[in-house]
């Protein structure tokens, strides 16, 4: 199943929203997703983004 830019920008907003002090570490991704440059596509974006539950420390939280 393909992940969309919406996607990302979907679950990103929702961990910001619990977890505002992590704004810094995910301005650069909020960036790149506004400006619409197809973050999601292995195309377009050189690298390659795991996506699941959240991690904090050692222990693992849900976004």
């Amino acid at each position: 199943m393909a992940i969309t830019d919406s996607d990302i920008t979907g679950v990103l907003t929702t961990c910001l929203e619990r977890y505002p002090q992590e704004a810094g570490q995910l301005a650069e991704p909020l960036r790149l997703l506004a400006e619409g440059q197809g973050f999601a596509s292995r195309r377009t974006f050189p690298m390659h983004v795991t996506a699941g539950p959240c991690w904090h420390g050692t222990a693992p939280r849900s976004c």
